[in-house]
């Protein structure tokens, strides 16, 4: 059963007037969070449908740029350009988008954050006016980038002196799974007012009270992606649903158990 603040009412007494945070600390639960990921995903469908066009654009931006670069590349014989080549490419053209695509996560942590607060039970675009913009952009641009390089390695292929720096980024890419849970909630703590480097500390904090929970969180989550994923690509359609669907109960369940494992603090003020 998913526990639901008592400080946190369905519905806002006032716009713009929203309740604090629970005042004391509760032991966060993974099934719980989970199950408050998809619930709350169901019943806001407007971070569903707003994963889904991001989703659709981002796929399909790196489809074009991919078909762009090889139709120009070959001059119209795509048997021309080298497999390693079309390797190349791709993860190029995937980490730009990803790049390009992560601009716009702070309104997904923000929003998410919103609807755990109020219980899915937001205004349409208030997750499109997060009051701590530029912090949580800095955090969710540094995880980012931080992927990018540690792991960005293990997707090309090449002359065998990569070998080494590929043996480097496997071992950082273990390491990095393992630090997981100190900055998991670094962009959802600056979304909801901590500040860049305030932010930082509190996920950090989190992470050494409930390292293991957040490990298994992320695992479970992880999984259902995947589960989700491959339904969708087995059915062809339903991707359109699955994979968004699987994007919005992470960014909800994370918020969740944010909420709950966080330092007691005023709650957020959305920018009019």
């Amino acid at each position: 059963m998913i526990a639901v603040y008592d400080q946190y009412p369905s519905h806002p007494e006032q716009p713009g007037q929203y309740p604090a945070a629970p005042p004391v600390h509760r032991k966060p639960e993974v099934f719980e969070s989970i199950g408050a990921g998809f619930k709350l995903a169901l019943r806001n469908k407007l971070l569903c449908i707003g994963a889904v066009l991001g989703f659709v654009l981002a796929f399909s931006l790196i489809i074009f740029g991919i078909g762009f670069f090889f139709a120009w590349k070959s001059g119209g014989n795509s048997a021309e350009v080298g497999t390693a080549e079309y390797q190349t490419t791709l993860n190029i053209v995937s980490t730009v988008i990803t790049l390009l695509f992560s601009l716009l996560y702070p309104f997904a942590y923000y929003g998410a954050v919103r609807i755990v607060d109020a219980n899915g039970k937001i205004d349409g675009g208030e997750p499109f006016r997060p009051p701590h913009f530029k912090d949580t952009l800095l955090a969710s641009l540094t995880l980012t980038v931080l992927s990018i390089v540690i792991t960005g390695p293990l997707a090309f292929t090449g002359p065998s002196k990569l070998i080494a720096l590929q043996i480097v980024s496997f071992v950082l890419t273990i390491a990095l799974f393992f630090l997981y849970p100190f900055i998991a909630f670094w962009p959802y703590a600056a979304s909801a007012g901590y500040g860049f480097q305030g932010g930082l500390k509190e996920s950090i904090a989190i992470g050494k009270r409930h390292y293991f929970p957040i490990l298994g969180l992320a695992i479970m989550l992880a999984l259902i992606t995947f589960a989700m994923t491959i339904l969708g690509i087995i059915t062809l359609v339903l991707w359109l649903v699955t994979i968004p669907l699987a994007m919005s109960v992470t960014w909800i369940a994370y918020a969740y158990f944010f909420r709950a494992a966080s330092t007691p603090r005023q709650a957020i003020t959305p920018l009019s």
